[in-house]
């Protein structure tokens, strides 16, 4: 049974037969086994793990007493090979990168390209009541347009006639990474590299648009597919930068970051 209360909210009642007394004390019965089996497992694992965090902790302190501590305009010393040695100075790129089709160019170790499309979302909210001895499930489903950074199928929508959403988006979300990054003399490896994550938003508050696209405009550090942003339609497409491990010896951005890193992953 489905009821429109609105445009976009509608309600549907299903019926479910009540589990007869067998299978109720199956359910039970099924219940306990599973809840003593993770009663005896719990033992095991609080044991495992605090022997490992003990094995942990002594790898760390050992490490500790042995580490080499080089200064940030420290130079390579063969006598350091295969020792445990730590360095904090900070990053510098080879070049910027930059995203030519919205002529975004950032001095950084990653920039990423984070893309939303204006779609219809569902949802749903379900309850059980007792009528006439019958359990009936009454679920209402409720449908709202929002910026979404993944597709949202809309043919998996209880009503998907008047709330369909594009099979796919103009533009893809990417993230580019700088192909060389160094701290000091080292060049960071690719787990090191990884590891730079402390994305910041980049600001279009100063941002040109000087021979932008026709169709782009831009509104709070979006680049919008539309050219009214403040009145999306189902389809549309927004774009935002963001930069991670600032680097280079002068930026409008600020300061290069400094970072810190050990020698298993500095090569000497």
């Amino acid at each position: 049974i489905a009821s429109p209360y609105s445009l976009n909210i509608f309600v549907r009642v299903s019926l479910q037969s009540n589990p007869g007394f067998l299978e109720r004390l199956s359910e039970t019965a099924g219940g306990t086994v599973v809840g003593i089996g993770l009663f005896f497992l719990s033992f095991y694992v609080l044991f495992t793990n605090e022997g490992r965090a003990l094995q942990t902790a002594y790898s760390l302190n050992e490490g500790l007493s042995q580490v080499v501590l080089l200064g940030p305009f420290s130079s390579l010393d063969l006598q350091n090979n295969n020792h445990l040695v730590h360095l904090s100075s900070q990053l510098h790129t080879s070049q910027p990168l930059h995203d030519p089709n919205y002529r975004v160019a950032v001095q950084a170790v990653k920039l990423k390209r984070q893309v939303e499309m204006y779609q219809w979302v569902e949802y749903r909210e379900s309850k059980d009541y007792q009528e006439d001895g019958e359990t009936k499930t009454e679920t209402t489903y409720n449908y709202n347009t929002e910026w979404k950074s993944e597709m949202v199928n809309s043919r998996n929508f209880d009503k998907e006639i008047g709330h369909q959403n594009p099979s796919a988006m103009a533009v893809e979300s990417v993230t580019v990474v700088a192909p060389e990054v160094g701290v000091g003399p080292f060049s960071l490896s690719k787990g090191l590299v990884e590891q730079i994550n402390n994305f910041q938003t980049l600001s279009l508050r100063d941002f040109s648009t000087f021979n932008l696209a026709p169709f782009l405009s831009v509104d709070d550090d979006y680049f919008y597919h539309t050219h009214n942003p403040r009145r999306p339609e189902v389809g549309d497409v927004r774009v935002r930068f963001s930069f991670a491990g600032l680097s280079g010896e002068t930026s409008p951005l600020g300061r290069a970051q400094t970072v810190s890193a050990a020698n298993d992953q500095l090569p000497y």
